[in-house]
């Protein structure tokens, strides 16, 4: 796959976008506000005469950037109100979780710990959401403020989205908990 010539496009809301010229491969960084749908349905980042019909690459990516970015949030927030059905539905069946601990669930292990409350997520806030593009995989990179009954986590989070059968599924999850000191602090983002 070449990867000369893509960009990194930041959406900055009101119709804005900010382009720069990524180092390797195809990143697209976005704010919250494309999670909760503030992403036109149909976004073109051609060239303003391109023609109606001609459907750029960066335009398939943007639309796969916002179909990741909302799956993401609706994954998160069945994980918050303990909707297993479409949490079941939305990871892959090979799906493995790292968790800050350190510790390695599966599917079936973190599923089941959701629905039976020993894992109680009360909010989970994604914040300066990444994404790294291919035809098959995405890689979502954010800061997330998960809420717990009994304590608050800042930390990054990555998830690994794979097509699975015409579907894209959430295959890799890990959190690293942010230092004390850096949680503290103004939360770094990119860009």
């Amino acid at each position: 796959m070449r990867q000369e010539g893509w960009q990194t496009d930041r959406w900055l809301g009101s119709g804005r976008v900010q382009r720069t010229k990524p180092e390797r491969g195809p990143i697209i960084a976005a704010n919250a506000a494309v999670a909760s749908a503030d992403l036109p349905p149909h976004v073109h980042f051609g060239p303003e005469n391109a023609g109606a019909r001609r459907i750029s690459r960066m335009n398939t990516h943007a639309d796969l950037s916002a179909l990741i970015l909302r799956l993401e949030a609706e994954r998160t927030q069945a994980l918050v109100r303990k909707d297993m059905a479409t949490a079941e539905r939305l990871h892959a069946p090979d799906y493995q979780l790292i968790t800050p601990g350190g510790r390695c669930m599966d599917k079936a292990g973190y599923l089941r710990a959701v629905a039976e409350g020993r894992l109680n997520y009360r909010a989970w806030q994604i914040e300066a959401p990444q994404l790294q593009l291919s035809d098959t995989l995405v890689l979502l990179r954010y800061e997330a403020l998960l809420s717990f009954p009994e304590r608050q986590l800042r930390c990054w989070h990555s998830d690994l989205y794979a097509l699975h059968q015409g579907q894209w599924l959430a295959l890799r999850s890990q959190a690293t908990a942010f230092p004390p000191e850096a949680a503290a602090a103004t939360p770094l983002t990119a860009g």
